[in-house]
């Protein structure tokens, strides 16, 4: 789960076709260089925890409110809620200042996706051969025991050498 805000500096990748950051814990406003994606298809920001006015730009007006949704605070056009002084740019959660605070929250998201992948790998792997026996003995019959008669043979061929 990714939590924090939606960094400016997504405005840079400017061929992103598709973003999915649904159901995680971002805060803050949504920022106005996701306005300027021209290539970006498909977005969803729904459940999370967004608040301000949702950008104008060309592209962002295509997507669905859908897109939105779970984000109680958002305001403004596709949502049927309009944008009060109060709730157009929200104090209560501020935009970070620099580029260093939005690095390292995009850099905390990249080790938490590559651990749970890694995990996710692992488990693929070992869950079978914990859970099913009939694998475990077809893992233990092609691998264990190979392993096993290569070491005895390797052994075996290196006494002989020794007597020799």
């Amino acid at each position: 789960m990714l939590s924090g805000h939606i960094p400016g500096s997504i405005g840079n990748l400017g061929e992103l076709e598709s973003l999915d950051l649904s159901f995680n814990n971002l805060g803050g406003e949504i920022p106005q260089q996701l306005a300027t994606l021209t290539f970006l298809s498909f977005l969803n920001l729904s459940y999370n925890t967004l608040v301000g006015r949702i950008p104008q730009g060309s592209q962002i007006q295509t997507f669905p409110t859908s897109s939105f949704l779970g984000n109680e605070g958002l305001c403004g056009f596709p949502l049927n809620r309009t944008c009060t002084d109060h709730s157009a740019g929200s104090p209560a959660s501020p935009q970070p200042t620099s580029e260093e605070e939005e690095h390292k929250t995009l850099e905390h998201g990249i080790y938490v996706s590559a651990a749970l992948g890694f995990f996710v790998g692992l488990g693929v792997i070992f869950w079978p051969l914990v859970l099913s026996k009939r694998w475990r003995k077809w893992y233990y019959n092609k691998f264990v025991n190979k392993a096993v008669l290569l070491l005895l043979r390797r052994h075996h061929h290196h006494h002989q050498l020794e007597d020799w």
